[in-house]
């Protein structure tokens, strides 16, 4: 239970309870006309309808129906030309002379299943780049989803640590009417409900940007009530396998988009290699001469190479295809040092947490209750007691972002694991 729910002393001098009846624990949020957003429904909506998987689905039916129909194996269409004339001189007796040729050039690089294969390959980098979307639009929806319960928790606490101020502001009131304290009690008590009402503000700020960041992240509309509904002190806590989950980082979608994209970026200089190299050209023609005769002939042709004119544009290729090898590489290295630090932070999250509650909050809980009993029995005067007070609720609500810290530790850790979406679904 949070000091300012349970801090007795602030309501009264008997020691009446500060906690309004029926309150809700602050790390555990309900609002009755808002639809409640659980973890694992904020995953499946971020998964499903987040701004980068819209983009990514339609990139990737793009790049399906690409691997459908990759093109022609040839590198042309066919020609056909037609000459027409006469003979001289005119006083022969002969008719016009017509000639039709028809052409096809042929790719002597294998064209058509270079297209293909590169289309697999963009099909296959679309799909991998979709589930790396949909995972990190998931720990998206996810954070956001901590970020409002931290703010509902935050927003219950100081809005119980208001009332508390007014009630205080009430004690110091009667201590002044009676002649107890002076003046100074009464306008430092003033003061204090003012910090504490402009802290609810604050707080009330803070709930609806993360409102709003989880409505974009899970696609709902903006102007609807949402409220996180869960526990801040519900995490997890088994073990976790650290070598598995490094073992694991070649199979990350995102890793498997680097490289389809790399694989994908070598297909295109097969395909520019097949396009721009020189061409053989297969046809017939048959003319009618002027003196009546029919002919035919065919055709073939054949390039000399005297120099490749696929040079150039198979070289940029290439120079794309290693930067994204390169890239792919680098991204390995960076998953594994986000993978080892967020390691580092689940169990330091759980540290830290344990030192607030334990070696933190129960001691300024502990000062509290002592100077609201001397402040009660008239030996202690109100600063001891505002200081008191300020570090406890300062401690409580440290405390508050160390048990949110744990989830988004937890968050990011299974996000880098690949297993975020399996637990989403459970």
């Amino acid at each position: 239970m949070l000091l300012l729910a349970r801090a007795d002393a602030l309501a009264s001098p008997t020691g009446g309870s500060a906690s309004p009846a029926g309150a809700t624990p602050p790390h555990e949020t309900t609002v009755d006309d808002a639809p409640p957003i659980t973890l694992a429904r904020a995953i499946q909506d971020g998964a499903r309808r987040g701004p980068a998987v819209v983009e990514a689905s339609r990139n990737r039916e793009a790049a399906a129906e690409f691997a459908r129909h990759p093109g022609s194996s040839l590198p042309s269409v066919p020609q056909a030309t037609v000459m027409a004339g006469a003979r001289r001189p005119y006083n022969l007796p002969t008719g016009p002379e017509i000639v039709l040729t028809v052409q096809q050039d042929v790719s002597m690089r294998g064209l058509g299943a270079a297209r293909k294969k590169a289309a697999e390959w963009a099909a296959r980098a679309a799909t991998n780049d979709l589930e790396r979307a949909r995972i990190e639009a998931a720990a998206t929806a996810a954070l956001a989803w901590v970020d409002l319960l931290e703010a509902q928790s935050l927003l219950h606490l100081r809005r119980i640590a208001a009332e508390d101020a007014s009630r205080l502001e009430r004690i110091a009131d009667v201590r002044v009417t009676s002649g107890v304290a002076t003046a100074v009690e009464r306008s430092l008590a003033k003061a204090e409900v003012g910090t504490a009402q402009l802290a609810v503000l604050d707080a009330e700020g803070r709930a609806t940007e993360a409102r709003l960041a989880l409505a974009h992240a899970t696609g709902i509309a903006m102007d609807r009530p949402l409220v996180a509904a869960g526990s801040l002190e519900g995490t997890d806590e088994s073990a976790i396998d650290g070598r598995a989950v490094l073992d694991g980082l070649g199979h990350h979608p995102a890793v498997r988009a680097a490289e389809a994209r790399a694989s994908l970026a070598a297909a295109e200089g097969s395909v520019a290699r097949a396009t721009a190299a020189p061409t053989f050209s297969l046809g017939a023609s048959v003319w009618r001469e002027g003196s009546g005769d029919h002919a035919a002939a065919a055709i073939v042709s054949v390039p000399l190479p005297f120099f490749d004119p696929a040079r150039h544009e198979v070289g940029r290729q290439n120079t794309v295809a290693e930067a994204a090898r390169s890239h792919a590489a680098r991204l390995r290295s960076e998953l594994e040092r986000e993978t080892r630090l967020a390691l580092h932070e689940h169990e330091h999250a759980r540290a830290v947490r344990v030192q607030i509650r334990d070696g933190v909050v129960q001691p300024t809980r502990s000062a509290l209750d002592t100077a609201m009993k001397a402040y009660s029995a008239g030996t202690s005067d109100l600063g001891v007691v505002l200081l008191a007070r300020r570090s406890a609720l300062a401690a409580e609500e440290r405390l508050v972002s160390a048990m949110a810290d744990v989830w988004r530790a937890d968050i990011r850790l299974s996000a880098l694991a690949g297993t975020l979406l399996k637990e989403g679904s459970r």
